[in-house]
């Protein structure tokens, strides 16, 4: 079922645009440096946890299952 284009629907969202970049100012704030510095320390946590739980993974798969994962293996099953 596809709606057709509403005029109403339309003018309302243009006018909410408008108000929302005239009054952006009014929605701006300041970050706090510190909690900047931990989310980015979070993050980059986050991302070698995610690191080594991969390599964990494909360890035991290869040792389990004893698939050769190396990217020579890659190349000559892929073409």
């Amino acid at each position: 079922m596809v709606k057709g284009f509403d005029d109403r629907e339309s003018l309302l969202a243009g006018v909410l645009l408008i108000q929302l970049l005239v009054m952006g100012h009014v929605f701006t704030e300041q970050s706090d440096q510190p909690y900047i510095y931990q989310g980015l320390t979070l993050t980059m946590g986050e991302l070698l946890f995610t690191l080594a739980y991969v390599n964990a993974g494909f360890y035991i798969l290869e040792r389990q299952f004893k698939v050769n994962f190396s990217l020579t293996a890659a190349r000559t099953m892929a073409g």
